[in-house]
């Protein structure tokens, strides 16, 4: 958990540090910072004790709740739609599961009115912390692999600087423990 808390203050502290690179813009011209939060839905059961086999069921116990934390540089001109993404999404589950993603990749905006959609696309890695108990022992498993995502969303201008994320739909697909996750993940929030 030390470790996800790490890397998302350093996303917050190398994405504000970026804004000031570029001196002689206003802060939301050509970038984006968003803070959200994120649901996960993961239709994979995980059984520890047969961890390659998957029923590809709905499980509750590992529906998470997290945090989101992106930012996007916009090539060209002010309104140049497309831009580079780089994002850090740790969630936390009921039965004691983290899942973090770390990626990066492309996005799409309509830039420049009050109504933004987008749609985007980022690849990269992530991890999965499974905790389960038998009778007296406490076992800890981790394993990190590929991770991808493809979705889209919309966001609405509420400053100058600033505009609320509805929402944000994606699918996001890992690889862990020799098996594909296929996930569903949901998210809202600010983006400065």
């Amino acid at each position: 958990m030390k470790n996800s808390i790490s890397i998302i203050l350093f996303a917050v502290v190398f994405s504000l540090t970026a804004q000031f690179v570029h001196g002689q813009q206003t802060f939301n011209e050509r970038s984006d910072f968003y803070v959200g939060y994120q649901f996960v839905r993961q239709n994979v059961d995980i059984d520890l004790r047969n961890i390659n086999q998957n029923n590809f069921r709905f499980n509750d116990n590992t529906d998470s709740h997290g945090i989101n934390v992106a930012y996007t540089y916009y090539m060209g001109k002010k309104t140049q739609p497309m831009g580079l993404t780089t994002e850090v999404g740790v969630n936390f589950a009921k039965d004691d599961h983290v899942l973090a993603t770390y990626m990066s990749g492309m996005t799409l905006k309509r830039r420049g009115g009050r109504v933004q959609p987008f749609i985007k696309a980022v690849g990269g890695m992530g991890t999965l912390r499974l905790r389960d108990q038998f009778i007296t022992l406490n076992l800890n498993r981790a394993d990190t692999g590929m991770a991808f995502s493809v979705g889209g969303g919309l966001d609405i201008k509420a400053g100058k600087n600033t505009a609320l994320r509805l929402f944000q739909v994606d699918y996001l697909q890992t690889q862990l423990f020799s098996t594909y996750q296929h996930n569903v993940r949901l998210g809202a929030g600010v983006t400065f």
